[in-house]
């Protein structure tokens, strides 16, 4: 069977990633001519990585959503051109695919005496953003496949040439997707669903049954089971950790998923619904592949250093140890502590206080971010207590990131194994801790707008969580050198950052502040996703704690989150009227 395959491409920053290079090299034995049609300009190297795959490259305004690139494509291709082929197939990036390979599906559909079909369908509902508007069973938009006997016949051409424009995604589900069907049925046409929803528990199985789907041999996965908002995922019963397990199982590539989201999803929804947190034992992995390790300790003035320098004995053998101070003095305690330990380390005086451990690091130490021959950087510091009186939180504090990355070489090398088993991890770190401190809720501490527009500056593009940001709180991670070089094009020196003594400086006015809820993003926004990591006890702990804390909420405020927050923001609503 000749066949055309429309592919319609979407990107905000115009980068091509991987899962769209394998799913159009795995739809090549199947297809004669791919037609991509990108809706928005695509970046050089982009556009490159495109050449050998396809047969046609469009870039077009993004205007019309994906009906209209389907519309304009087939316009530009030819009436006369595409009655040259037996079926034409109009597919867009928003899946995965193929899990397994696209042959069975191509094979079974090719036998069936049928005007089109398309891989899933949505059973007849009412649309969820326009309540108004009926929505009938139809075929999803993002593949739907056309015989010649339809796409030759007058209906189909005055189907496309009276499409209104589309204008809003309600307009493109009601105005296309969900009329489609029904009006090529009405005109005696005749369609088929590989995967037909009626086969399945719910009305959406696509997004609701999508393990059951792929266990029946459905070949794609849409990408937005993974951004789905959590809290629908946790009402309906949804773990897409599953989802990602049986892409693995059946053969796909999970990794090259993995660096589309990172880069394009909102991190702590990403990191939710994948359960993105790693629960590592002290009994070191069987066959642990060796790092080249750097780590890079800050001890604060009038901290005791002796916490952070055994936690450093827990480091392979070899491993480079560099430890910033800010003045003389601390260099002295530091430099007697460290000579009874088990390893060398160089000691560097920055003679300032300026960014304390934030500075300390992407300026005293950008030599070492931006060395090559680095597999792993450790970044731990030791803890000053904000005022007096908050010493027992500071060392709580201290402790519980210490344990959650260093807690002993058994551990350790649990986390090093993590790199070597995902390639597109960039960072670990722990859990916000919530014990003793209000992170959760609170996280961007007025800094949201500020790290939006250097993000903006230094080039990262990802997602920004709305209220906490994913990010290595206290400023503590293990990480690839290439995850935090973004970081590196601003040339910051000691002078752009804020005095510790100026109580002047709200938190957004302070350079760390804002930098330090940026390391995770400038890893994300190269593609190199971040994980969460912790010790089984500390886990528990915090676990319990929340757990408890969670409990007492909600049993004022109601038993589920969508009720708690309708009554909490009714209250809030009340509050601000009265």
């Amino acid at each position: 069977m000749r066949r055309v395959v429309f592919y319609l491409f979407f990107d905000p920053a115009g980068v091509v990633d991987d899962f769209v290079l394998h799913k159009l090299a795995s739809l090549r034995d199947h297809a004669e001519h791919i037609f991509l049609v990108s809706n928005g300009p695509l970046s050089g190297p982009s556009r490159e990585r495109l050449e050998g795959l396809v047969d046609t490259i469009w870039v077009r305004e993004n205007v019309g959503f994906d009906v209209w690139a389907y519309k304009e494509s087939l316009d530009r291709f030819g009436r006369q051109r595409l009655a040259e082929y037996d079926e034409l197939v109009l597919m867009n990036y928003t899946f995965f695919g193929p899990v397994g390979s696209f042959a069975p599906l191509f094979d079974d559909m090719e036998a069936r005496d049928v005007d089109f079909w398309g891989i899933t369908d949505h059973a007849a509902t009412v649309h969820p953003a326009a309540p108004d508007k009926p929505l009938p069973e139809h075929i999803q938009s993002h593949w739907i496949a056309v015989r010649r006997r339809m796409f030759s016949h007058e209906t189909w051409h005055r189907y496309w040439r009276d499409l209104p424009m589309t204008s809003s995604y309600v307009s493109s589900i009601t105005g296309h997707e969900g009329r489609f069907t029904q009006f090529f049925k009405d005109a005696g046409f005749e369609a088929a669903v590989a995967y037909p929803a009626e086969r399945y528990p719910t009305s959406h199985p696509v997004i609701e049954n999508t393990v059951e789907l792929l266990a029946d041999g459905c070949p794609i996965v849409k990408r937005r089971s993974f951004f789905s908002d959590p809290l629908y995922l946790d009402k309906r019963g949804i773990d897409t950790t599953e989802i990602a397990d049986e892409m693995e199982r059946r053969g796909y590539p999970v990794e090259i998923a993995l660096r589309n989201l990172a880069r394009t999803s909102e991190p702590r929804v990403l990191m939710t619904n994948l359960g993105l947190l790693e629960i590592l034992s002290d009994r070191a992995p069987a066959a642990a592949a060796p790092s080249r390790v750097v780590a890079i300790g800050h001890v604060a003035a009038g901290t005791d250093p002796r916490r952070l320098l055994g936690r450093l004995e827990q480091l392979p053998t070899g491993t480079q140890v560099v430890l910033t101070v800010p003045d003389d003095a601390t260099g002295e305690i530091v430099s007697a502590a460290v000579e009874d330990r088990t390893y060398d380390a160089e000691i560097r005086v920055l003679g300032t206080r300026r960014g304390e451990d934030v500075a300390a690091l992407l300026v005293g130490c950008r030599d070492v971010i931006a060395r090559d021959d680095v597999d792993l950087l450790v970044r731990l510091r030791t803890v000053r207590a904000a005022s007096e009186g908050r010493a027992l939180q500071a060392a709580f504090w201290e402790r519980q990131l210490h344990d959650n990355l260093l807690r002993s070489s058994g551990y350790f090398a649990n986390v090093a194994a993590l790199f070597d088993e995902h390639p597109s991890l960039g960072m670990v770190f722990p859990p916000a801790v919530h014990i003793s401190r209000a992170t959760l809720g609170f996280g961007w501490r007025g800094t949201r707008l500020a790290a939006k527009a250097l993000a903006a500056d230094l080039g990262i593009d990802v997602p920004f969580d709305k209220r906490t940001p994913v990010a290595p709180y206290g400023g503590m991670f293990v990480a690839r050198p290439q995850a935090l070089r973004p970081l590196l094009a601003a040339d910051w020196g000691f002078e752009d950052f804020a005095d510790p003594e100026d109580d002047s400086l709200r938190a957004f006015e302070r350079l760390e502040n804002v930098v330090e809820r940026l390391l995770a993003y400038a890893s994300l926004g190269q593609g190199l996703h971040v994980r969460e990591v912790a010790h089984p006890a500390t886990a528990a702990l915090s676990y319990k704690y929340l757990e408890y804390k969670y409990q007492l909420v909600a049993a004022e405020v109601g038993s589920r989150p969508d009720v708690q927050l309708r009554t909490i923001r009714g209250l809030k609503a009340s509050a601000k009227k009265g």
